[in-house]
């Protein structure tokens, strides 16, 4: 997992057990699957990833901690982390790092702020990070990230619904490349989610790689 920076522990520092578990699904990656890069749909620079992809389904572990925290005034241990170190935007406006009082004022609702925190955070790039690795295991191998850039844009949207991108983009570096292996300069990883207090969200992820 060379390519991701040491700035991003998942992207930052320390989720052995996505690391672990990414290795071994890049490890097992089958043929098939990288035989069907060539009908990713592109959007622009973002291409979606197949279903065929492998992932932890880390949605189900956001959504157990929202119905945890939501019977607190508590917010999301992982965001509270996060919140320090990435950019956050509220309806097109970006909080100051670290500035809680104007995400409060941004997010008045403690329900919405609480659901928010579950899910703005670096979990929520696990699985486009676990799909990227086993999409592209040589790729990713070969380059080292470096200049990584996390945010999270939030909407709020018709019916008290939440419309969140989180998205990791990074520069990337040759490592150990062989004569004629292709040289890569950045990656993006994204995760669209359509959030709600009282339902699963509904979610995609896509990436790019130039």
């Amino acid at each position: 997992m060379r390519a991701m920076d040491p700035g991003i522990e998942l992207v930052y520092e320390g989720s052995s057990l996505i690391r672990r578990q990414t290795a071994k699904m890049a490890s097992n990656i089958s043929s098939t699957i990288v035989k069907s890069a060539d009908a990713l749909e592109d959007f622009g620079k973002w291409k979606k990833f197949p279903s065929s992809v492998p992932v932890l389904d880390t949605i189900s572990i956001l959504q157990d901690d929202f119905h945890k925290i939501k019977v607190t005034t508590q917010l999301s241990e992982q965001f509270l982390l996060d919140f320090d170190r990435a950019t956050y935007k509220v309806d097109g406006k970006v909080i100051p790092r670290g500035d809680y009082i104007q995400f409060e004022k941004a997010i008045p609702d403690i329900k919405k702020r609480q659901l928010i925190s579950s899910y703005a955070n670096q979990m929520s790039l696990a699985d486009p990070s676990i799909g990227a690795m086993s999409f592209f295991p040589d790729s990713f191998a070969k380059h080292g990230a470096h200049n990584s850039n996390v945010s999270y844009e939030i909407w709020n949207i018709p019916d008290s619904k939440i419309k969140l991108i989180a998205k990791v983009e990074s520069k990337l570096t040759p490592v150990d490349l062989a004569d004629g292996e292709k040289i890569y300069s950045s990656y993006g990883l994204k995760a669209e989610m359509t959030l709600s207090e009282n339902t699963p969200p509904k979610y995609n992820y896509s990436y790019y790689l130039f």
